[in-house]
């Protein structure tokens, strides 16, 4: 019998969780990095609750409800003890490769018939080619330090609004800016400036053992069509590269413009990527 058991509760169960989600590390770079920082939100499906045990899947469960998830064995009875985690547990967003996404969301469906009241699909891309993009603009490109969280907080509120809250939802700026705060903290954000203003953003959103994800690019309306983020994406991405990592990042599929952004500096599609958000 398979059970969903909180990784704290055995040391080892940490160690069976990277080397499980390890093949898959490209699809699961927010996960890894769960594991690798002993976070409290990972589980791991086992066929024992002492080591040692087989493992059968990983997920990060937090309390705010959202899902992560690296679920290869899609069988019964990885359904079975999905499900009777998920009756106890409130589940706001799944998010991970689509297949496995969609493998949890008609898990819940079978719970109680829930269906998402929004599903965005994401192309996975990864950066193949150093000779694809030449930078040639005049770009000032920062780390951002505290002192510049003012200048920068505007162009992440912006970024939430169109890139990532759910339909209908409203910002909460307090909380944004606390995460912004830790971002920069950690030396993971950085702007471009031009004119003497901030105009457009970028920040690595994960970190596991061989990757690197990039997110939350944003060029302020006003600055588009520069190529502003083309210039500040290669810029991280050899900073990147100069840490022998592997940049990736996700783009939505309906999002043309960036996905053309995205190509055009030596991104290559390589998988595909869900989020489903439920009320």
């Amino acid at each position: 019998m398979i059970s969903v058991l909180n990784a704290s509760v055995n040391k080892f169960f940490y160690e069976y969780a990277e080397s499980y989600v390890t093949p898959y590390e490209r699809n699961c770079c927010a996960l890894m990095q769960r594991i690798l920082n002993r976070d409290q939100s990972v589980y791991v499906l086992a066929d024992a609750d002492d080591a040692p045990a087989v493992i059968h899947g990983v997920i990060a469960y937090n309390k705010g409800g959202s899902f992560f998830h690296c679920l290869p064995e899609q069988d019964e009875q990885v359904s079975k003890a999905i499900a009777t985690f998920l009756r106890t547990n409130k589940l706001f967003c799944i998010t991970g490769e689509c297949s496995g996404t969609q493998f949890v969301q008609s898990i819940v469906q079978q719970i109680d018939g829930s269906k998402p009241f929004e599903q965005r699909d994401y192309y996975l891309m990864e950066h193949t080619d150093n000779s694809a993009y030449k930078s040639e603009g005049t770009l000032k490109i920062i780390c951002c330090r505290q002192k510049n969280i003012n200048e920068v907080a505007p162009l992440q509120y912006m970024f939430v609004e169109e890139e990532v809250l759910p339909k209908g939802t409203v910002i909460n700026k307090s909380a944004e800016l606390i995460l912004l705060q830790k971002m920069i903290a950690a030396k993971k954000v950085f702007a471009g400036i031009a004119e003497k203003k901030f105009v457009a953003k970028i920040h690595i959103n994960a970190e596991s053992k061989r990757f690197m994800q990039l997110g939350g690019v944003y060029t302020g309306k006003e600055f588009r069509g520069r190529g502003f983020a083309c210039q500040l994406v290669t810029y991280v991405t050899n900073l990147v590269r100069g840490k022998k990592k592997q940049p990736i990042l996700f783009v939505n599929e309906k999002n043309n413009i960036a996905y053309g952004v995205y190509k055009r500096v030596g991104f290559t599609k390589c998988g595909s990527y869900r989020i489903v958000y439920y009320v």
